[in-house]
């Protein structure tokens, strides 16, 4: 990761954390998730830096698919940060940010739901059709442009009702923080006005359980969020984060265009924990039996 970002965690019950970590029925230690949010997805010339093209979408499916990644969503992230459910070991996230609708499936999404979806094995992008968030996001509270409207309404309308009509809709889990993209407009600090501890209170406040930033500083795994608290002038549109201690509510994400070269980070965290995690096993579990079990109950580990 970059020198001013640094793994947060969550979950700071140590018997729950070993308890989740090491059961048999979690998710495997060094399971990573990339949260990757798509804008515009473009036939030909993008029309922003947060747009691409249909052929560099189409790029960044095969180079997911090539590294055994699969989608996941937003109930399924739920579950694996809060709980260490399992999920695929190597697992991605889609995120269609902006009001779209069953058209741009049918354009974009479709063909590696054809190619990939009966797959059974770890090699397919997914098992189930892609998370794709469709409708319109709630301006966060904040300054600037990102006032607080005269009547508050709920969260989950402001998704829109779009989901519907779409292949794999689920209920809305998640948040993402709107204020328009990092670099727009003549001042690229405005950005973080719609960003700040209240707009997540109020997130939590209406039952969200995940919240998206722009901020995209690394791959995520269980009890384990790349955050800052500090700012960084190489990178003015991040927003520091991490004083407003709530990781699940401010997950960082990738730009499309990251994605081919954030691969082998997010592999190499994950192998990297799972090393870490096997050279402690035998320790943390005698601690469990010694502190945990009794109140918590026995581990189930084969």
């Amino acid at each position: 990761m970059n020198p001013l970002d640094a793994a947060y965690t969550y979950e700071h019950d140590t018997c729950e954390y070993l308890r989740n970590k090491w059961d048999a029925t979690k998710a495997t230690p060094g399971t990573v998730v990339m949260i990757i949010m798509l804008h515009s997805i473009n036939r030909n010339k993008g029309d922003g830096p947060e747009a691409m093209t249909s052929a560099l979408f189409a790029r960044m499916a095969e180079d997911l698919h090539e590294q055994r990644f699969q989608a996941i969503n937003t109930q399924q992230l739920a579950g694996f940060l809060e709980r260490n459910a399992r999920i695929p070991y190597r697992s991605a996230v889609l995120i269609q940010d902006g009001r779209r609708y069953p058209e741009n499936f049918e354009a974009h999404f479709r063909e590696f739901w054809d190619k990939w979806a009966g797959q059974s094995s770890m090699r397919g992008i997914t098992r189930g059709r892609p998370q794709i968030r469709y409708g319109r996001a709630m301006r966060a509270l904040g300054g600037g442009n990102c006032r607080l409207p005269d009547v508050w309404p709920d969260l989950r309308f402001a998704f829109g009702t779009a989901f519907r009509r779409l292949p794999g809709r689920s209920l809305a889990e998640a948040h993402g923080y709107p204020s328009g993209t990092p670099g727009r407009g003549p001042d690229r600090r405005s950005v973080a006005k719609c960003f700040n501890e209240q707009a997540v209170r109020i997130a939590r406040e209406q039952g969200y359980r995940l919240g998206f930033t722009f901020n995209p500083r690394g791959p995520v795994m269980y009890n384990w969020i790349p955050l800052s608290n500090k700012t960084d002038q190489l990178r003015p549109s991040y927003q520091p984060e991490a004083s407003i201690g709530d990781p699940l509510m401010t997950l960082p994400r990738f730009w499309p265009h990251q994605v081919h070269d954030a691969l082998d980070q997010a592999r190499i965290a994950g192998e990297q924990a799972a090393e870490y995690a096997a050279q402690n096993r035998q320790v943390e579990l005698q601690y469990y039996e010694i502190a945990c079990a009794a109140m918590y109950g026995p581990l189930q580990t084969q």
